[in-house]
C-alpha cells in the first residue's frame, strides 16, 4: 500500500503472530499519517518524538536510496551520516492507528476473542467483547459474553451480558 492510498482511504489492520504461543491478534481501525506537513503542533511533537526514540541506524534507512529502483550510478554508493540530533527528515511519516476492532486468537486453548470499539450517547468511546471457543466439530456451541465498558469521567461501569445458543 502506497501513502497516497493510505491518505485517501485510512482504514488498515495490522496483524502480529507469536510463534511461540500460537497466538494471533489482528487490530484494524484508522490510521492517521504525520508528516512533516502536518498542521497540528501536537502531532508534530509525536512524530519528533517517534524519531528520536528509533535508533541512528533505523534513522538512516530513510536517507538511502529508494527501495526497488535500479541504481543507474557504477560506482558504490556513499553510506549517509546522520547527526543524532538532526530533526525528522522530510520523507519520515508516523503512522497511527485507532483501533475499531481487536480480533484475538489462540491456536493452543482454540480460544477466540474479538473486541469492538462502540460510542456512547456522549460519544465516548466504549468496548464490548465476544468470546467463542473454537471446537474440532462440525457443530461448535459457542457461549458468547459481551462486555460493556463505560467511562464517564473518573467513573468507570462495566456490564457483562451472557448469551447461550438455545438447542
Amino acid at each position: 500500500m502506497q501513502l497516497d492510498d493510505l491518505k485517501r482511504c485510512s482504514f488498515a489492520e495490522i496483524c502480529w503472530y507469536f510463534t511461540d504461543s500460537w497466538e494471533q491478534f489482528r487490530i484494524n481501525g484508522k490510521v492517521d499519517v504525520i508528516d512533516g506537513s502536518n498542521p497540528d503542533p501536537l502531532k508534530l511533537q509525536q512524530r519528533e518524538k517517534a524519531w528520536f526514540a528509533s535508533s541512528i541506524k533505523s534513522r538512516l534507512q530513510y536517507l538511502g536510496p529508494t527501495p526497488g529502483i535500479p541504481s543507474v550510478d557504477e560506482q558504490p554508493s556513499q553510506v549517509p551520516t546522520l547527526d543524532p540530533s538532526t530533526s525528522p527528515v522530510g520523507v519520515f511519516c508516523l503512522l497511527v492507528l485507532d483501533p475499531d476492532q481487536v480480533d484475538y486468537l489462540n491456536l493452543k486453548s482454540n480460544e477466540r476473542v474479538t473486541y469492538t470499539a462502540g460510542h456512547s450517547a456522549e460519544g465516548e468511546k466504549i468496548w464490548t467483547w465476544e468470546k467463542a471457543l473454537l471446537e474440532e466439530e462440525p457443530f461448535q456451541r459457542e457461549e458468547t459474553y459481551c462486555l460493556l465498558i463505560l467511562e464517564k469521567g473518573q467513573r468507570v461501569f462495566y456490564i457483562l451480558y451472557f448469551f447461550f445458543p438455545l438447542i
